[in-house]
């Protein structure tokens, strides 16, 4: 009984951890393709590789968001 916070705090912080390292590892390796969409005035082409790139069971979906907070693409599950 007087382990089980302990071991509920464990958890939370190795979950939110792995949530992190998930969410770069995906920004690092979409990074170049997104650039180039973006430069290239192509982000509807983003939805084909965000659809792509959601095919992992481990990643639900993704968005890409302006700096003004705007949605510019989405995967289909988003």
């Amino acid at each position: 009984m007087l382990a089980l916070p302990l071991m509920d705090e464990l958890t939370l912080r190795w979950f939110a951890r792995d949530l992190n390292s998930r969410g770069v590892l995906v920004t690092n390796a979409l990074s170049d393709s997104v650039t180039d969409a973006l430069t290239g005035a192509r982000v509807p082409r983003l939805k084909a590789l965000f659809d792509r790139s959601v095919q992992d069971e481990r990643l639900f979906a993704i968005a890409l968001c302006s700096t003004s907070h705007q949605l510019l693409q989405q995967s289909t599950n988003y």
